[in-house]
């Protein structure tokens, strides 16, 4: 550096220390910062939230995620559930009643495949969810609550249609035919699709359906259908469930790190 340089940064150095000096006086001690930081209320102690307030902002970001989340999957629930219920009506006139179950259910599971596929799909849209404040594992759940609502409301409206068609005999055991599935399927779906690609998702909860739902009486005489007949029945509603639960556990807990790379994109 050369003389004027040193004499010019000397100099510059001196106005902020002549400008330092004349606040220093308007500015506390370093003791009554200290003595005011540690009698305030630290936020780590305020009182955890009571049940109903907790409820409304799950509420509120559950309908925040309807906004975000691809309008389709509406549409593809509906969709998925008129098959259904055409499905029933038709293999009820073709086919025997163990056969309208299996094909009514596993529409029914197609769809709920589909719509959690677009629930979590990595649009660009998605990296500022997976970047907010409340994190990437709020948002995941949030949005696989709101898709599985919409699923159970149109399964349930199939089913019922269904009842009321003539097409089965009874509306529980028709909506117990794929709602416990339903927890493993999109669980599974959620897991994979966060971890590896939506289209992995989905392609291994089409391939897990089939053992999934009640085969037909005809197939689970022979052949492959034997087999899934004896895996169907070793599976019982409340160990499906489990695991279900367990998959979409996994998949919230580690959202954040899954979607790191997704958020810096």
């Amino acid at each position: 550096m050369t003389e004027p340089d040193q004499n010019e940064a000397e100099q510059f150095r001196a106005a902020l220390a002549r400008v330092e000096a004349s606040r220093a006086g308007s500015l506390p001690g370093f003791e009554t910062v200290w003595r005011s930081v540690a009698a305030s209320v630290s936020p780590m102690d305020a009182p955890q939230w009571p049940l109903a307030r907790g409820i409304r902002v799950t509420g509120a970001l559950v309908l925040a995620q309807a906004r975000v989340a691809s309008w389709l999957i509406v549409p593809a629930a509906l969709v998925s559930a008129a098959l259904a219920v055409l499905a029933a009506r038709w293999l009820g006139a073709a086919q025997g009643s163990s056969a309208v179950t299996s094909g009514f259910a596993a529409l029914i599971l197609a769809g709920a495949v589909v719509t959690m596929t677009m629930a979590v799909s990595r649009r660009a849209a998605d990296s500022v969810s997976a970047a907010t404040p409340v994190g990437p594992a709020a948002v995941l759940f949030a949005r696989v609550t709101m898709v599985l609502i919409v699923d159970c409301l149109a399964g349930g409206a199939a089913s019922w249609l269904a009842t009321v068609s003539g097409s089965v005999a009874a509306f529980g055991p028709l909506v117990m035919t794929w709602l416990a599935p339903m927890v493993l399927v999109t669980g599974l779906t959620t897991l994979l699709a966060v971890w590896a690609a939506p289209w992995v998702g989905a392609l291994v909860g089409f391939v897990t359906i089939p053992v999934l739902v009640p085969a037909p009486e005809p197939m689970v005489r022979v052949g492959l259908g034997a087999v899934l007949g004896v895996v169907h029945d070793a599976l019982p509603s409340f160990a499906v469930v489990g695991v279900g639960a367990v998959l979409f556990t996994v998949a919230l807990l580690t959202a954040r790190r899954a979607t790191a790379g997704l958020a810096a994109a």
